[in-house]
């Protein structure tokens, strides 16, 4: 470039990679004035490139289908990029909510190597969840299905003589195995119920 009054001005294009870094170097290459010396250069930097604001958000859990026991869980892990899939900057705040039944029972509200993660609990409708992360401007949604929960209870004997020590075997069962156990409580309106207060396994 040039000019008459010795001001310059040009545009900076930087790169569109995140952490990347970029030095101008300024240097005469012809003048007529005989006070300025050509070959004199100035080198300014470094001008570090940064992420920009939150763009595309990506939801990926580690389960979609859940057993609606109201005790199962997942985790889900979101990757907020910029514009240019840059992952965007530490720090950058993110926000959680479920719509339909569960709850996020913890969630990370910053996003940190471009990742937070929120543990979602399942309820005992078979309604879809929908949840939403949101960073700035960007959202995502993720649906969340049910799987119905079916309880079946047999006793090996209907029959016990009253007076005696007869005991009856009485089986709880799921109809598939919870990933968290599931409590259980026993009532009898005569006699005595021991058992185990959860099932881990279908019974």
């Amino acid at each position: 470039t040039d000019s008459s009054i010795g001001i310059f001005q040009n545009t900076l294009t930087t790169p569109t990679v995140a952490d990347s870094s970029v030095y101008i170097t300024v240097k005469v290459i012809f003048s007529e004035d005989d006070q300025i010396q050509v070959g004199t250069e100035k080198r300014f930097g470094p001008f570090e490139v940064i992420a920009g604001s939150p763009n595309r958000i990506e939801l990926t859990p580690t389960a979609s289908d859940l057993f609606a026991t109201g005790y199962e869980t997942t985790t889900i892990s979101t990757q907020v990029y910029d514009q240019h899939n840059n992952k965007v900057e530490d720090g950058t705040p993110i926000a959680w909510l479920n719509d339909g039944s569960g709850a996020i029972t913890s969630s990370e509200t910053t996003i940190m190597n471009g990742v937070a993660t929120a543990s979602y609990q399942v309820g005992k409708e078979l309604t879809p969840t929908l949840v939403y992360a949101t960073a700035g401007e960007a959202e995502k949604s993720l649906t969340l299905t049910k799987r119905p929960v079916t309880l079946t209870v047999d006793s090996n004997t209907q029959t016990l003589n009253a007076g005696t020590a007869e005991s009856a075997i009485i089986t709880a069962s799921l109809n598939e195995t919870p990933s968290e156990p599931v409590p259980v409580y026993w009532y009898s309106s005569r006699g005595e119920l021991i058992g185990s207060d959860t099932l881990s396994g279908t019974n």
